[in-house]
C-alpha cells in the first residue's frame, strides 16, 4: 500500500513523501520512493511502537512514535487508514 508519510525526528527534522509500506511478521517496513528505486528507510517492530493514535471523523491520519521519531500517515482517500489499521491489528494478534 502507498501513503503520504511524515517522519519528524527528535531535532524536528522533517522527512516526508510517498512511501510504500507492508506488514510482515510483526514488522512495518517503509520504502520511500526515489525515482525508479525504492529506498528502505525504516523497519519498525510494532511491539516497540508507542502513542498510536488515529484522527477524528474528518481526519483519518494515523500517528505513532518509534525510536525517538514521530510518524504520521496521511490518508489520501485510497483506503490507507483502514489498511494500516487492519495491518496493525493483525500484527498485534499474531
Amino acid at each position: 500500500m502507498f501513503s503520504y508519510i511524515q517522519i519528524i525526528d527528535e531535532n524536528d527534522k522533517l522527512i516526508n513523501g510517498y512511501a510504500s509500506y507492508k506488514f510482515s511478521d510483526g514488522v512495518l517496513s517503509l520504502s520511500f520512493m526515489n525515482g525508479w528505486h525504492k529506498t528502505i528507510r525504516e523497519e519498525i517492530p510494532l511491539s516497540e511502537v508507542s502513542h498510536l493514535s488515529q484522527g477524528g471523523a474528518f481526519d483519518s491520519r494515523i500517528s505513532f512514535d518509534f525510536a525517538g521519531k514521530h510518524f504520521v500517515f496521511l490518508d489520501s482517500g485510497f483506503g490507507e487508514a483502514q489498511f494500516f489499521k487492519d495491518g496493525v491489528i493483525e500484527a498485534v494478534r499474531a
